[in-house]
């Protein structure tokens, strides 16, 4: 069975992540990293875009429940509490509103 692009390269972004990262600020930017490549495909800009969506942790884990339901490849453990405090921090109830477009 041939490897797609993403299972080659992950691995790779994933080791130069690591030996690029220092504790602190790079758990904020893994939770970001973790978004692109979880989620990123499907909620960019153009397509199913969240800027104006601000949920609670609860509620953020039950949308992502419910993605996984629809067959997303959910991660787990560390990288599931990763990308719920990236969301919770970019698009909670408690983070600043999208700018409005002109």
């Amino acid at each position: 069975m041939m490897m797609s692009f993403r299972e080659l390269i992950t691995p790779l972004l994933c080791a130069s992540a690591l030996v690029a990262a220092s504790p602190g600020p790079a758990r904020a930017d893994e939770g970001e990293r973790i978004f692109q490549d979880t989620c990123g495909s499907c909620h960019d800009a153009k397509t199913r875009p969240l800027q104006a969506v601000r949920l609670t942790g609860e509620k953020w884990k039950e949308a992502i429940d419910k993605m996984e339901g629809l067959g997303a490849e959910i991660p787990s453990g560390k990288k599931l509490k990763a990308l719920l405090d990236y969301l919770v921090r970019t698009h909670g109830p408690e983070s600043p509103a999208p700018a409005e477009k002109s």
